[in-house]
């Protein structure tokens, strides 16, 4: 599945990248030094999300949640996870050609397609997520993790019926809203 067209993924890393070197520039860090920090920030986002889809809040009569805060939580998500693609040098546009790509048994996991089983993989996935070693000589496993990660992405943004389109407003306007706040001292 192919939410999003290699322009776009192209485009986002991009934009991504723009971003990712503004606001380390704007407080004098190093790129490679805040790694594990845009780790933890994705784990808390994936929290933010599954927080305002509530799909968990099994104790709850009332589970409605507010569609578009939800929407805002993956966008927010998807920074981070682009960011620390960027920093890995994984380029997501060729992922899909890679020959485990189309492979059956990962795909397994969809089969029920619920919020708190695709949340869960993004969780999975984040926490699987390493700093490369070694930038030339990645193993396939490596490239399975971000692979995975996007594929629950994606499910996720069918679920919330986020197409490409939308998914880059949405994207384009909190990019804005990020690097604004950095002008603030946010």
């Amino acid at each position: 599945m192919e939410l999003i067209s290699s322009k776009t993924l192209k485009y986002l890393q991009a934009k991504q990248k723009e971003l990712d070197d503004f606001i380390h520039g704007q407080n004098k860090l190093q790129l490679e030094k805040t790694f594990y920090l845009r780790k933890i920030a994705l784990l808390v986002e994936i929290g933010e999300l599954a927080n305002e889809l509530k799909s968990f809040k099994y104790w709850k009569k009332e589970l409605k949640s507010d569609s578009d805060k939800a929407k805002e939580e993956l966008i927010d998500c998807l920074h981070f996870f682009l960011s620390l693609a960027n920093s890995s040098e994984v380029n997501l546009v060729e992922l899909a050609s890679y020959p485990w790509s189309n492979s059956i048994g990962w795909h397994g996991a969809f089969e029920k397609n619920d919020y708190n089983k695709l949340l869960l993989l993004l969780f999975q996935k984040t926490n699987q997520i390493k700093k490369p070693r070694d930038k030339f000589k990645k193993e396939e496993k490596f490239y399975k993790i971000y692979y995975h990660w996007l594929q629950s992405f994606y499910k996720l943004c069918e679920k919330l019926q986020i197409e490409e389109k939308n998914l880059l407003e949405i994207y384009d306007k909190k990019n804005v809203i990020n690097r604004q706040r950095q002008l603030e001292k946010y």
